[in-house]
């Protein structure tokens, strides 16, 4: 595939690979499977390869790549949050995607929820950072399980901080919102150089392209 594709529709690929969400444009919050493979298992592969056409571009690639992304728009917070500047990611220290929080009976008995499920977390921090797509949380019934996991997760002594879809939409949002939870994590914000701002927007445009191909055709969808 890297012969056909750009450096972060590559990416994008790894992650939909080693990730939870089928490819298809039948979206449903139902549509979750298995991992199809593993970035460890990538990266073995393309260190195999020998005198093909897009090894290079392959082994750049699969070095962003994480395990267990939950949804296209995760993919692209996390590709944009993590890749390394000078591929025109905003740099973050890497977080562990969806992982589970379990609760201690008291935090259950007060919130009525058993563990917790983070888009991004950052366990020596206790930070999380959450993307918050708009179709899947307007329900009375879904409004009320976010505040009690949210309780459950302060109690339990996390911070949480959300994403919207239109703040990892705006590029300068984005990008402060990002930067200060690295400065929250110790890590002042590095000044870019001139040329970061093209390379950023040149890979936000490559991982919506092949979203926008494969799972966005009707344009449905793109707040997840």
């Amino acid at each position: 595939m890297a012969k056909a594709l750009a450096f972060g529709e590559l990416v994008a690929l790894g992650f939909e690979l080693c990730g939870c969400y089928p490819l298809s444009d039948e979206l449903s919050s139902s549509l979750v499977r298995s991992p199809l493979t593993t970035p460890s298992r990538l990266s073995a592969f393309v260190a195999r390869a020998r005198n093909h056409d897009g090894v290079q571009l392959a082994r750049r690639a699969v070095r962003h790549v994480m395990a267990k992304s939950a949804s296209p728009m995760e993919t692209e917070l996390a590709a944009l949050a993590f890749i390394s500047s000078r591929e025109g990611g905003l740099g973050l220290r890497r977080g562990r995607l969806n992982e589970p929080i379990d609760f201690s009976e008291s935090i259950q008995r007060a919130c009525g929820c058993r563990r917790a499920v983070c888009d991004i977390l950052w366990p020596e921090e206790r930070l999380i950072l959450e993307y918050d797509g708009k179709r899947f949380h307007g329900t009375d019934d879904r409004v009320s399980r976010d505040a009690r996991r949210k309780d459950a997760l302060l109690l339990a002594g996390y911070d949480l901080v959300t994403m919207t879809g239109s703040q990892l939409g705006n590029v300068f949002q984005c990008a402060e919102l990002l930067d200060q939870l690295s400065a929250r994590m110790g890590k002042p914000k590095k000044k870019r150089g001139a040329g970061h701002l093209d390379r950023h927007m040149r890979l936000r445009k490559q991982l919506r392209s092949y979203h926008n191909s494969f799972l966005f055709r009707d344009g449905k969808g793109s707040d997840r």
